[in-house]
C-alpha cells in the first residue's frame, strides 16, 4: 500500500513539476522609450512627452483614440507600453520660465519589440 501512495506521490510531483516549467512565456512589451535633450545635448527632466494617432482615420472609418502622455525622469526618458504595432506622432514639450520649448518626430512600434527614439527640444 505504501508503494502505490508514493509511487502516486512521485507522479503528482512531476506533473505539477512539468506543467510549472512548461507554462506558457509572456510575450515582450511592445514598448518606446524617448528621450528628450536640449540643443546642448543635456537630458531634460520634467518634459511632457504625448504619443498619438490625432488624425489618423482607420480602415473602418472611425478615428483614432491612440495616446499617452507620460513626464520625462531624471534620466531625461519616458517608457510607453502598447497593445499593437503603430506609427504614432511624438509631441514634446517643457516651459522654462514664459518660452514654451518644443520638439515633435514620428516612432514606428513594433509587436514585441523595444524602440528607442531621442527628441531634440528649442
Amino acid at each position: 500500500m505504501k508503494n502505490k501512495f508514493f509511487k502516486f506521490l512521485f507522479l503528482g510531483a512531476i506533473i505539477a513539476f512539468m506543467c510549472t516549467f512548461s507554462a506558457c512565456k509572456k510575450d515582450a512589451d511592445t514598448m518606446a522609450i524617448i528621450t528628450v535633450i536640449d540643443v546642448n545635448g543635456d537630458v531634460v527632466k520634467d518634459a511632457r512627452v504625448r504619443l498619438h494617432q490625432d488624425g489618423q482615420i482607420s480602415q473602418a472609418g472611425s478615428s483614432s483614440i491612440v495616446s499617452n502622455v507620460q513626464w520625462t525622469d531624471g534620466s531625461g526618458q519616458t517608457e510607453h507600453v502598447f497593445e499593437h504595432e503603430a506609427i504614432l506622432n511624438i509631441d514634446v514639450s517643457k516651459w522654462v520660465g514664459t518660452n514654451e520649448l518644443t520638439g515633435s518626430n514620428v516612432i514606428r512600434l513594433l509587436k514585441y519589440k523595444t524602440v528607442s527614439k531621442t527628441i531634440e527640444i528649442d
